[in-house]
């Protein structure tokens, strides 16, 4: 959209044009910068005059509108020009917005459509109006694909709670199952984070853990279990620093978000009743080697 500004002798006539719906134009004309009228539009359509272009206007949305410089013509001659432009759309498959708004012009466009009687809280249920109000946030998985129009929606669809699936959304981290969420723009595009490129994960079970043993790191309890046949529900109970030992050979802590250590008291006994286990207690030889080149250890 120009900015240009016209001198005291000229006129902009422009077309605003629905990137939703290409056949949706308006044409007018103004003998402001554009910016300037565009603005105008934007704050009639937010009171609700009743014009079919301002109605369309906010219904679609703001932001999926182009503004265009059509000409720039001599001023008194800007009503003829405009009324040219219309003329020639409105041959060809285009559906104009235009409708008479302005009582000062002295030569007003023509009426293509009757003016819209409006409530007094105008468009306050459709999703765009709501959408810029804030109060409709929808939201993408960005591994499927799948979109939708509320967060409760989601929640239903993908079986997961509204904590989780908002926390993916904000932050950008992961769910357990791979899944991973972003608000929509007014145009539907995701709203990224730099933590959506993160590895991070969230929900039941999905802190790393690591083995204090083996110093071998697991994405989540679950992992462990399912590799060594253990409950993941003791690995978890072992690395929340609840018990002492699993399976009286293994000692877990949980990771935090820059991968360091969580260690607890217990965590830290578990480790010295296996190094006192793995100690040796006393030796035994043969009375026969004297020289004791066969020695046996005992633990116990």
């Amino acid at each position: 959209m120009s900015d240009y500004k016209p001198s005291d002798d000229e006129s902009i006539i422009y077309m605003a044009k629905s990137t939703l719906e290409t056949t949706e134009i308006y044409i007018g004309k103004t003998e402001r910068a554009l910016s300037e009228r565009k603005k105008e539009h934007e704050d009639s359509a937010r009171k609700g005059d009743g014009t079919r272009f301002h109605d369309t206007l906010i219904n679609t949305g703001f932001a999926n509108w182009e503004w265009i410089t059509l000409e720039i013509c001599e001023r008194g001659n800007q009503f003829k020009v405009e009324k040219s432009y219309i003329e020639k759309l409105h041959a060809v498959s285009v559906d104009l917005l235009n409708t008479v708004h302005n009582k000062k012009d002295p030569e007003p466009s023509p009426t293509f459509a009757r003016p819209i009687k409006r409530t007094s809280k105008p468009n306050a249920t459709s999703d765009l109006f709501r959408r810029e109000a804030g109060v409709l946030k929808p939201v993408i998985n960005l591994v499927t694909g799948q979109k939708y129009r509320t967060m409760t929606k989601a929640c239903k669809m993908e079986s997961e709670t509204k904590d989780h699936i908002r926390k993916s959304c904000n932050t950008g981290a992961m769910l357990q199952n791979g899944s991973r969420f972003a608000w929509l723009d007014l145009e539907d595009n995701p709203l990224l984070t730099a933590g959506h490129a993160s590895e991070k994960v969230i929900g039941k079970f999905a802190r790393k853990v690591k083995n204090l043993v083996t110093d071998k790191v697991f994405k989540n309890a679950d992992e462990f279990a399912f590799q060594h046949e253990v409950s993941s529900s003791a690995i978890s109970a072992n690395a929340s620093g609840k018990s002492y030992l699993v399976k009286n050979k293994w000692v877990f802590c949980y990771l935090d978000d820059n991968g360091q250590e969580i260690r607890k008291p217990k965590h830290e006994i578990g480790l010295k009743k296996l190094k006192d286990k793995d100690r040796v207690r006393y030796l035994a030889w043969h009375i026969n080697d004297q020289d004791m080149e066969n020695l046996y250890e005992f633990k116990m």
